[in-house]
């Protein structure tokens, strides 16, 4: 299973990723380990949605992302 998630950042933006571990890498975020979030903590995790295929989470966060 796949996830592409939504997290709120402290700045109140929002940070668009994907994985296939959501409990593992919002831990990571929350950790400060992931580059591009840690200075913008704590992040809260807004919303996800699942996928079966890799290649449509992609698509689907290439789509939302800037």
């Amino acid at each position: 299973m796949w996830y592409v998630y939504f997290l709120q950042l402290s700045n109140g933006d929002i940070y668009v990723g994907s994985t296939n571990d959501l409990k593992r890498r919002f831990a990571s975020h929350q950790a400060g380990q992931v580059l591009s979030t840690r200075v913008h903590l704590p992040v809260q995790l807004k919303s996800y949605n699942e996928f079966l295929v890799l290649a449509d989470a992609i698509k689907t966060v290439l789509e939302i992302a800037p």
